[in-house]
C-alpha cells in the first residue's frame, strides 16, 4: 500500500523556502529586492511536485501575485504595489506548503485507518497466541503512526489559522491608513517625511496677535474630529514668522500663535499629552521674505499630525 509522506515533503519545501531568502540577498540591480525574492520563492515552491498536486489553488494564487508584483513594477515602478504583492506570493506559497502539509496527513490518517482495520481483522483470525501478540504489535504501530498524523495536520491547520489572522490583521491596518488619508484629505493637508501637514495661514490670526480668528474654528474642528476618531495619533503644533521685525519679537508671537492653536485643541476635547506647541519664529521660511506674496506665505501656523510608528 502507498503511504503519502509527510516529513520528507515538510523538509524539502522548508529547504526550497530557506534557498529562496538566500536567492532573495542577491537581487538583480534592475529589480527591487523584494520582487527577486518573491520570483525565487514562487519557482523553488512550484517545484516540490506534491505541492503542485495536494495544493493547486494557492499554487496558483501565488503563480497570480507574482505576476502582478511584476506588472506592477514593469508598468509603473510602484514599489509599493511591487511589496504588497511580494508579501503575498510569500503567504501564498506557504499556504500552498502547508496546505499539502495537511492533505498528505489526512491521506496519512487514511492509510493508517486502513492498518488497523487489518491489524485488527489479523488479529481476529489468528488462532495462535503468537499470531495475537503480532497483530495487537501491528494495531499499536498504526495508532502511533495515525496519532503522529493527527498531530502533523493540527499543526498545519494552526498554522494557516495564524496566516489568516495575519492577513486580516494586514487588511484591517491598510483600510485604516486610507479611512485616515480620506479624513486627513478634507482638511487639505499635505504629506511630508514627518508626516501629514495642516496649514493655517497668516490671516487666521489679526496682525501682531495671537487671537484665531473665527474663520479658522470650522477646519481645528475637523482637526479635532479626526485626533478623536484616532486616539493614537498626535499633534505637533509649530508657529511661524515672517522676518519684519526684532527676532525675539517674532519668535515670542510664533509660540504664542502656536499655543493658541494648541488651547483650542485642548479645549474642544483633547488631551495635553497629545498635543506639542512650539514657535518657530522667522528660522524655516517657505517663501522669500523680500516679497509681501513671500511675507504672507511665511506667516503661518502648521499641525503635523507625525507619521504612526511601526509596533517593535
Amino acid at each position: 500500500m502507498r503511504r503519502t509522506t509527510i516529513r520528507p515533503l515538510i523538509m524539502v519545501a522548508a529547504a526550497m523556502l530557506a534557498g529562496a531568502a538566500l536567492a532573495g540577498c542577491g537581487a538583480s540591480l534592475s529589480n527591487p529586492a523584494a520582487l527577486d525574492h518573491a520570483r525565487a520563492t514562487y519557482d523553488r515552491i512550484k517545484t516540490v511536485p506534491e505541492i503542485a498536486t495536494l495544493a493547486p489553488v494557492p499554487l496558483y494564487e501565488a503563480e497570480k501575485s507574482l505576476q502582478a508584483a511584476e506588472g506592477a513594477w514593469q508598468q509603473d515602478k510602484d514599489e509599493k504595489a511591487v511589496e504588497h504583492y511580494a508579501y503575498l506570493v510569500e503567504k501564498r506559497s506557504e499556504i500552498a506548503k502547508l496546505t499539502a502539509e495537511r492533505k498528505a496527513a489526512e491521506a496519512s490518517i487514511q492509510d493508517m485507518a486502513r492498518e488497523r482495520e487489518m491489524a485488527m481483522l489479523e488479529m481476529r483470525t489468528r488462532e495462535a497466541e503468537a499470531g495475537k501478540r503480532q497483530a495487537l504489535e501491528s494495531l499499536t504501530l498504526a495508532e502511533n503512526r495515525a496519532r503522529e498524523a493527527e498531530e502533523y495536520r493540527l499543526k498545519a491547520e494552526a498554522a494557516l489559522q495564524a496566516i489568516e489572522k495575519a492577513r486580516q490583521q494586514q487588511l484591517a491596518e491598510k483600510t485604516k491608513l486610507q479611512n485616515l488619508e480620506q479624513e486627513m484629505s478634507e482638511l487639505k493637508t499635505r504629506k511630508t517625511e514627518r508626516g501629514l501637514v495642516l496649514t493655517l495661514d497668516g490671516v487666521m490670526f489679526a496682525p501682531g496677535q495671537a487671537e484665531i480668528k473665527p474663520m479658522a474654528w470650522p477646519s481645528l474642528q475637523k482637526l479635532v474630529n479626526f485626533l478623536k476618531e484616532n486616539p493614537e495619533r498626535q499633534a505637533d503644533i509649530e508657529g511661524h514668522t515672517d522676518s519684519v521685525g526684532a527676532a525675539e519679537a517674532n519668535q515670542a508671537l510664533s509660540q504664542r500663535r502656536a499655543e493658541a492653536v494648541h488651547d483650542f485643541l485642548i479645549n474642544h476635547g483633547i488631551t495635553v499629552e497629545r498635543i506639542t506647541a512650539r514657535g518657530m519664529g522667522a528660522d524655516y521660511p517657505v517663501a522669500t521674505n523680500d516679497t509681501e506674496s513671500g511675507r504672507k506665505l511665511n506667516r503661518r501656523v502648521e499641525i503635523i499630525i507625525p507619521n504612526k510608528q511601526p509596533a517593535q
